[in-house]
């Protein structure tokens, strides 16, 4: 659990959740209940942090987007969420990744 982990390092940690008492709120020093689609709760935690980041990918990404023009730190960023959460575009991402990797070590990835 990340918050877990922060805290032991000795950071500060804020989480958002819709359960009040959820397992990360219960080892942060405080916790917003709210749902995860709502801007006005994540602009809140957003102010209250360096950065913000995230344990899954079931985000509003265009919610995170406009916290990033906002000047506010996401990671991992917004953009890459947005890969993640649709499956299509993950694996073009991906693919393009390995052509890439291939490429620099001087393999042609499209030679039979």
């Amino acid at each position: 659990m990340l918050a877990f982990e922060a805290k032991r390092m000795g950071y500060e940690v804020f989480v958002l959740d819709p359960k009040e008492n959820s397992p990360a709120g219960q080892v942060s020093d405080f916790q917003f209940v709210a749902s995860f689609d709502d801007f006005e709760a994540l602009l809140s935690l957003a102010q209250k942090t360096d950065i913000l980041t995230y344990e899954f990918e079931h985000i509003n990404v265009e919610h995170l987007l406009r916290l990033k023009e906002m000047g506010y730190k996401i990671y991992p960023s917004p953009e890459t969420l947005k890969i993640i959460q649709n499956k299509y575009l993950q694996r073009e991402y991906l693919k393009g990744l390995v052509f890439l990797f291939l490429n620099l070590k001087g393999l042609n990835p499209l030679r039979t």
